[in-house]
């Protein structure tokens, strides 16, 4: 069952990666969706605005601890248009392990907004078996760690996004094997490769699942 993460993150009060009415900056922020996944050897950044109009640039940000950000890409926009627009973004080296995007958007007037704050883990298969993944939440600075195995056949309420930017509701049990994080694959959910965006399980945002 294919559908938008806004619904359901709406719905089931889910921490949403996709940026809502809250903002940082000195203007409410004109992003309406936000996304980051990883694909092979890169990471694809996504978002969707509301508006355009005033905008000259955006900004793509990214940070090693969700505080300390430095500028990967900048984009220049007309900020004429007040159409809706998609944006879509590569980051060709990323940084291993857990890493946190945003982005900025620069107001012709000199203001600026920031999106929400988009965490992902990339490189899981170049880990250890067994090896405890540290996850960080940029909302929350107590980290802890954690060992995903505490998970294995769980059943799990997620929202995954495959490698085309489509996402699909799952609520399947979860198997662990050393790193990998699997589900059985069903006729709604195709046999691929996934990132979690959304789940009722923290721990597990942005992490990749594999459908077998």
């Amino acid at each position: 069952m294919r559908i938008k993460s806004l619904i359901f993150f709406c719905i089931l009060s889910f921490i949403s990666l996709s940026a809502g009415a809250e903002y940082m900056g000195l203007k409410p922020s004109k992003i309406s969706e936000f996304t980051v996944y990883s694909k092979g050897d890169h990471v694809k950044v996504t978002w969707k605005t509301k508006s355009r109009k005033d905008i000259v640039a955006f900004e793509i940000e990214r940070s090693r601890d969700g505080k300390n950000f430095e500028v990967l890409k900048k984009i220049s926009d007309e900020g004429i248009n007040p159409s809706s627009m998609e944006f879509f973004e590569v980051d060709n080296n990323p940084l291993p392990g857990w890493s946190y995007y945003r982005i900025k958007q620069d107001f012709s007037n000199g203001d600026y907004a920031y999106s929400q704050i988009a965490p992902i883990f990339f490189g899981m298969d170049r880990l250890r078996k067994g090896e405890v993944i540290v996850a960080k939440n940029p909302n929350d600075p107590g980290t802890t760690k954690v060992n995903l195995s505490k998970f294995n056949q769980e059943k799990v309420l997620m929202v995954a996004r495959d490698t085309q930017g489509i996402e699909y509701y799952i609520h399947e049990t979860l198997f662990v094997k050393g790193n990998k994080l699997s589900v059985k694959s069903t006729p709604l959910v195709p046999q691929g490769f996934y990132t979690i965006t959304a789940s009722s399980i923290d721990e597990l945002l942005g992490l990749e699942l594999i459908a077998e």
